[in-house]
């Protein structure tokens, strides 16, 4: 028998909300972000200059093989460099998408402690 995933089915009164853990990993995961962004190792420039070429190197070489060849590696280097720039954009995405929650669940933690305390 298959267990379903916990949270799909919650109870009202078992949903709990840490906001200080969600800070802490939306914290993570923007350092994370940041050094996506930078230059330097692991970062999308890095990336994209390393693998950047020219389309054919031997473009003076009458020599087809060659040219299917280098303008295989080039439009994979193209790609790569557009898939790392489309996992920056959603992963900034998703941090815009948890800082929401933070703040919505951040501010109904807060209102409803003030409340309780009334």
């Amino acid at each position: 028998m298959t267990k379903t995933w916990p949270g799909l089915d919650p109870k009202k009164d078992e949903v709990t909300f840490n906001v200080t853990q969600l800070r802490n990993v939306l914290d993570d995961l923007e350092r994370d972000l940041k050094r996506l962004q930078r230059p330097g190792p692991g970062s999308q420039a890095e990336a994209v200059a390393k693998i950047s070429m020219p389309r054919n190197p031997l473009y003076d070489v009458d020599w087809p093989p060659a040219d299917a060849f280098f303008t295989t590696l080039y439009n994979g280097a193209n790609f790569i460099g557009y898939t790392y720039s489309e996992v920056v954009r959603k992963y900034e995405i998703a941090l815009g998408l948890i800082r929401a929650a933070e703040q919505n669940n951040g501010s109904t933690e807060s209102g409803n402690t003030q409340t309780a305390s009334v």
